[in-house]
């Protein structure tokens, strides 16, 4: 790696590490991080869902010492990859909602985001955070119709997380969402 970033980056540097989710941004960055500051140098690691600083070291901060001398712990580790595993869980809920939603149409589509905002008060980025108020939204607007959506969206997620999908009587989208997002984050499933 010394190699490719020419012996490291300029001191007072912002590096942006950019890749596909589950890559190892997160595990090589904090590994990058717990080598500076042992040598002395200072830096913060911003994620999605973390940030951890050379400040909160200095304050004893127990994860950020941890990380800071190289020490991370299991339990440390498997936090960092389950909240990488979530993440990976929302770009996936997202993708299956927007593919879905576009094979109506991209008007439609469109119409669609801007009719749940409106009616029910969630954008399309808070979907994940709130299954049950997307499913009533969807139902606002489109009535028993939204289930035959709310089964297409649950379908292709099942599909990309390497899931088998199989109905069970009375579960409705928040349910199923809760299972998948519980057998993704157990890890029994494809990367």
């Amino acid at each position: 790696m010394d190699s490719v970033i020419e012996g490291g980056f300029p001191r007072g540097s912002q590096i942006l590490l950019a890749g596909e989710p589950g890559s190892g941004k997160t595990a090589f960055s904090a590994q990058f991080l717990a080598k500076g500051t042992g040598e002395g140098a200072s830096g913060d690691l911003g994620t999605g869902a973390a940030r951890i600083s050379h400040d909160a070291m200095a304050e004893g901060h127990p994860v950020a010492q941890a990380h800071a001398i190289g020490l991370m712990g299991a339990k440390d580790m498997r936090d960092a990859a389950g909240e990488e595993r979530m993440d990976e869980f929302r770009s996936y809920l997202l993708e299956a909602v927007d593919e879905v939603l576009l094979n109506l149409g991209e008007s439609v589509r469109h119409a669609i985001y801007w009719h749940l905002k409106k009616i029910g008060s969630i954008g399309r980025d808070e979907i994940p955070d709130r299954p049950r108020d997307f499913a009533s939204a969807l139902e606002g607007i489109f009535g028993f119709g939204a289930e035959v959506l709310e089964g297409s969206i649950v379908e292709r997620l099942y599909s990309k997380l390497g899931l088998k999908f199989e109905e069970i009587e009375g579960e409705g989208f928040p349910e199923y969402l809760e299972e998948a997002k519980r057998r993704w984050s157990a890890g029994s499933m494809k990367p």
